[in-house]
């Protein structure tokens, strides 16, 4: 069972990355400097890198393990942890723009807690725009994992 990717951060430091990218361009073209063409193509580079690094994360329900692949040009890494890391599946609210304030919900995720975690300690698995959406995932998802489902 594949679960959803969080690429913005990705997004964040490749448009930072591009930013200087052109900033040292300017700088290149306007005076000609080694060291800034240099720092041109060294943006380049790192641009291209951030922006083709790709992230996948499912569910093995044949090894009961949750599985991370992460890929960034041609240099491939796994993470593989066992499903028994995890405490159960659990719906929270979530809001991108205040988390205090109840009233402005906006949507709803679904998360798998580890075993020993606080608060921020979790994987997110999906969002969804409504709560009945989100909790039949939830079951779903339970029922997959054999986690059990969390108030």
């Amino acid at each position: 069972m594949e679960l959803q990717s969080n690429k913005v951060a990705t997004y964040i430091i490749g448009g930072f990355t591009l930013t200087w990218l052109i900033v040292s361009l300017s700088f290149a073209l306007d005076g000609g400097s080694t060291i800034s063409w240099l720092a041109a193509a060294l943006c380049t580079l790192l641009s291209i890198a951030t922006l083709s690094f790709k992230a996948t994360h499912y569910i093995d329900g044949e090894s009961k393990s949750y599985i991370s692949k992460r890929q960034a040009l041609w240099h491939c890494w796994t993470e593989t942890q066992s499903l028994e890391a995890f405490k159960g599946v659990k719906v929270i609210p979530y809001s991108p723009h205040n988390t205090n304030r109840k009233s402005n919900l906006s949507s709803w995720q679904v998360i798998l807690v580890f075993l020993h975690s606080n608060r921020r300690d979790y994987i997110q698995a999906q969002i969804f725009p409504s709560r009945e959406d989100a909790m039949a995932y939830a079951h779903q998802l339970a029922l997959f994992t054999a986690l059990p489902l969390l108030d």
